[in-house]
């Protein structure tokens, strides 16, 4: 059976948006205590865990237990910080590999 993620709620999102090909989800040794932020290809920050998101004034946004919230990563979001899926009508475009790390000199 596959994991079932439910997403924060969004403008124009489903309340049941589901996330079942997501690399993380599927992971079968994840702890679902540990925060993971997954980069996604050309898209959004997607957090997983029991993260707490706070505004610069340190009130906390509201995000149920045990679900996802996506952060936008291309700075054109009418929703900041939450995505809006603006990303892909603006054809943003930006790595979401982690580079090795260097080694020592």
């Amino acid at each position: 059976m596959r994991p079932l993620i439910l997403s924060v709620r969004r403008s124009g999102q489903s309340k049941d948006a589901r996330c079942y090909d997501c690399p993380v989800t599927q992971h079968p040794e994840r702890d679902p205590d540990e925060v993971v932020i997954l980069v996604r290809h050309n898209g959004p920050f997607r957090v997983y865990g029991p993260a707490k998101l706070v505004d610069a004034e340190g009130n906390p946004y509201e995000i149920p237990e045990g679900e996802w919230f996506t952060l936008c990563r291309c700075g054109h979001s009418s929703r900041k910080p939450f995505c809006d899926s603006t990303h892909k009508t603006i054809d943003f475009v930006a790595p979401a590999v982690a580079e090795p790390p260097q080694p020592a000199k």
